[in-house]
C-alpha cells in the first residue's frame, strides 16, 4: 500500500506503521520511472473496514506522483471479508486490462511485501498468463525468519493465517529484490533470480524541506528516536541506556507505536528528561530530526530477524545531516561502516558512553561527521543508482 493522497489521514490505515513501506515503495516507483521503466501502479488503500471507518466503499482513484498520472486505486467494498473479495475481482480485472491492451509488450508484476491480495492474485495470473515475469519485492520475511505476530483474540488467528499463505507464496516468483543477501537463503534463490537494493534515498524530495526545529535545543542534548516501538527493536535498551546518562541537560525524544509504549510512558514518568511523543507525521520527524544533537537506533543483531531485513531509519537517519549511532547488524554492508556511529558493543553501557561522546563534541565536529553520511546516501543510495539493479535483473529475463 502506499498513501496515494497528500491529504490521507495515516490514522485510517490498519497499520500506521506502514509510513516506512510506503517511503520505500514511492522510491521504488521513482527510480523505476528516473530509469525510464514504462510503469503502471495498481494500489489497494488498506483502511479500516466498517463500521471502524465510514467510508462503505473505495473508489477507482487516480494515483499521481509529480503531477503525473502514474496509476489507480482500485475500487472495492469496505465491509469485513467483502473487502478482501472485491479487492482481489477488482486488482485481477485491472491487470488482465492491461495485459490485454498490450499483447506485444513484455509485461513484469511487482509485488511489494508479498501481501495476501496482491501476491494471490498476480500467481493466480501467471498461471494464465505463462509469459508474465513475476518479482517479488521483499521488504519483510514471513515464518520463522519474520517477526512474530503479537496480535490477540480472533484478529490473532485470522492474521496468522494470512501470514501462513504469505510464507507458502513468497517463494513461488519468477525474480527477487532483496534486502539483505541472507535473504536468498531464506526463500531458496537461485543466482541470477534476484538482486540485493537494501533501500534508496529520494534527494530530490520535498517532504520536511525548509522547516523549522521542533524543539529548542540551544541549551539541551537532544537524543531522538523515531519508528516502531516493538519491544524486539531494543526499545528498552535505549531507555536503560539514557538512564545511565545522569546529566540534567540531556533529553530522550521518543516516538512510534507499538507494544512498547507502555514502557516508554513508565519511564517518562519518573524521568522529566524522556519525553514520549506518540506517532508523528513524516514531516514531524524531519523536524524534529533537524532539532536533534544526535539520532540512535537501539536494534541488537541478536534477534534472527535482522539478518532478513534492513531498517528503513538507516537511509531517513543518515541523509539528515546528524550523527546517528546505531549498532552493527547482520544484514548491512560493510560501506555504512564509515559513516554508522557504533558503540564499542551491544550493552547499555557502551551505547550511553557513544550517545555522551557525540554529545560532548563541539558543533562543527558532528556536523562533520553528519554531512559526510549525508552525501554517502545522496550520491550513492539514490533511486536512480539503486534501481538501476532492479532495471537490470528485469532486463535480463527477456534477453534472446
Amino acid at each position: 500500500m502506499i498513501y496515494s493522497n497528500p491529504e490521507y489521514d495515516v490514522s485510517r490505515s490498519k497499520n500506521p506503521k506502514s509510513i516506512s513501506g510506503h517511503k520505500f515503495q514511492i522510491n521504488l516507483i521513482k527510480g523505476l520511472l528516473e530509469n525510464s521503466v514504462n510503469l503502471k501502479v495498481l494500489n489497494i488503500q488498506r483502511i479500516r473496514t466498517v463500521p471502524f471507518d465510514k467510508q462503505l466503499s473505495v473508489k477507482r482513484n487516480e494515483i499521481k506522483l509529480d503531477n503525473k498520472n502514474i496509476g489507480i486505486d482500485i475500487s472495492y467494498f469496505n465491509f469485513p471479508f467483502l473487502n478482501y473479495l472485491t479487492q482481489s475481482v477488482s486488482l485481477k480485472k485491472e491487470i488482465k486490462r492491461i495485459i490485454n491492451e498490450n499483447p506485444e509488450e513484455n509485461i513484469v508484476l511487482l509485488v511489494f511485501n508479498t501481501h495476501y491480495i496482491q501476491t494471490k492474485v498476480v500467481l493466480s495470473l501467471k498461471k494464465q498468463f505463462p509469459s508474465l515475469v513475476t518479482c517479488n519485492v521483499a521488504g519483510d520475511l514471513y515464518g520463522e525468519y519474520g517477526l512474530k505476530n503479537t496480535s490477540l483474540g480472533l484478529q490473532k488467528f485470522w492474521q496468522r493465517y494470512v501470514e501462513k499463505k504469505q510464507e507458502q507464496m513468497q517463494i513461488m516468483f519468477d525474480k527477487y529484490v532483496l534486502l539483505t543477501p541472507m535473504m536468498k537463503d531464506a526463500l531458496n534463490v537461485k543466482e541470477g533470480d534476484y538482486t540485493v537494493v537494501e533501500g534508496f534515498y529520494d534527494e530530490k524530495r520535498t517532504d520536511g524541506k525548509n522547516v523549522s526545529g521542533a524543539i529548542d535545543n540551544s541549551n539541551k542534548k537532544t537524543v531522538f528516536y523515531a519508528g516502531s516501538l516493538r519491544l524486539a527493536y531494543g526499545i528498552e535498551h535505549l531507555l536503560k541506556s539514557f538512564e545511565l546518562i545522569n546529566k540534567p541537560d540531556y533529553m530522550l525524544y521518543i516516538a512510534g507505536s507499538g507494544e512498547g509504549d507502555t514502557l516508554v510512558k513508565e519511564y517518562s514518568k519518573k524521568d522529566s528528561r524522556i519525553k514520549y511523543l506518540g506517532f508523528l507525521s513524516p514531516d514531524d520527524v524531519k523536524r524534529y530530526q533537524q532539532s536533534a544533537t544526535v539520532l540512535v537506533s537501539p536494534r541488537k543483531s541478536d534477534e534472527l530477524f535482522v539478518k532478513y531485513s534492513f531498517p528503513s531509519k538507516t537511509f531517513e537517519c543518515l541523509a539528515s545531516g546528524k550523527p546517528y549511532i546505531a549498532h552493527k547488524l547482520p544484514c548491512e554492508p560493510d560501506e555504512y561502516g564509515k559513516y554508522i556511529q557504533y558503540p564499542d558493543n551491544e550493552s547499555d553501557e557502551a551505547l550511553s558512553r557513544k550517545i555522551e561522546w557525540l554529545c560532548e563534541l563541539n558543533a562543527d565536529e558532528r556536523n562533520a561527521i553528519g554531512e559526510k553520511a549525508k552525501q554517502f546516501i545522496y550520491n550513492e543510495k539514490n533511486v536512480k543508482v539503486m534501481c538501476r539493479k532492479v532495471c537490470d535483473l528485469l532486463n535480463s529475463c527477456f534477453k534472446s
